[in-house]
């Protein structure tokens, strides 16, 4: 395994030189791109797909950098560091906080750039426009019966020293303000666990609101599904990456014939 880190937000856990389509993963409250490192060694995804990890400053090897509350900011930044790295076809996908983040740079790589992703996947996520309750947590217990009560097996030190990088990304959570735009022009893939305690299955539908092209998978498992179930969750996501890179050549092919892609990059 050769980690590669071309720029501190975005690490390649394995580089794939011959990658068509580059999957962009972003992270849940409190994690880092080291929850990403299996999705690319597994060998579960198509052989094209080349996995990124988003590294957020404060976390995992940017451990050292500051911590950033404004999700507005955040989006921003990070929808100017995936359009510099995007040299091909793209997809993202986020698990919890990281589905909203990925949903929001997915709309301003769309308005921004006009770059329109293959796929959006979004896990254990209510629908962005659908308010939670981000919940305020200040001490390291309520951290823990937090964390216990989503079905998570926290190692108790290794919590209660990164306290504060909790406190940050729920205040990152907590600045979510979201603001009614066109639709995205990609699919949507909306993942759930059936016993996940923060987004029912008919909640996790409220999602199909964003694209014209919706599907919903409910996996076994709580809110941390992510990881019990990782197998089947990636061949559900190398199947519809599959499946969109047939529909969009034969779309790209027919678009270009007519001489007009609609003002948009649709990158092959």
């Amino acid at each position: 395994m050769s980690l590669s880190i071309q720029h501190p937000w975005l690490i390649y856990h394995q580089p794939n030189p011959r990658a068509t389509i580059r999957l962009f993963c972003f992270p849940y409250v409190g994690s880092s791109a080291s929850i990403y490192r299996s999705w690319a060694t597994s060998g579960i995804l198509p052989a094209e797909v080349e996995v990124c990890a988003v590294e957020l400053p404060g976390h995992g090897t940017r451990q050292d950098e500051p911590l950033l509350s404004d999700f507005s900011l955040l989006a921003q930044n990070l929808a100017e560091v995936v359009h510099a790295d995007t040299k091909q076809a793209i997809a993202l996908f986020g698990h919890s906080l990281g589905a909203l983040m990925s949903f929001e740079v997915s709309r301003q790589l769309y308005d921004r750039y006009g770059l329109v992703p293959n796929h959006l996947f979004v896990s254990a996520c209510l629908a962005p426009h659908i308010a939670d309750d981000c919940p305020d947590i200040y001490d390291g217990n309520t951290l823990l019966a937090y964390i216990r009560g989503l079905g998570g097996l926290p190692n108790e030190n290794m919590i209660l020293r990164r306290q504060p990088l909790f406190q940050a990304d729920f205040a990152l959570r907590r600045s979510f303000r979201y603001v009614a735009g066109s639709i995205l022009p990609c699919p949507i893939t909306a993942f759930g666990g059936e016993a996940d305690p923060l987004v029912s299955p008919d909640a996790l539908a409220g999602w199909r609101t964003h694209t014209r092209a919706f599907a919903q998978h409910t996996l076994p498992g709580n809110h941390f599904f992510i990881h019990s179930v990782q197998r089947q969750l990636l061949q559900l996501i190398g199947q519809a990456m599959q499946h969109d890179d047939q529909r969009r050549v034969s779309r790209f092919e027919n678009e270009e014939k007519k001489g007009d892609l609609y003002g948009k990059k649709f990158i092959r």
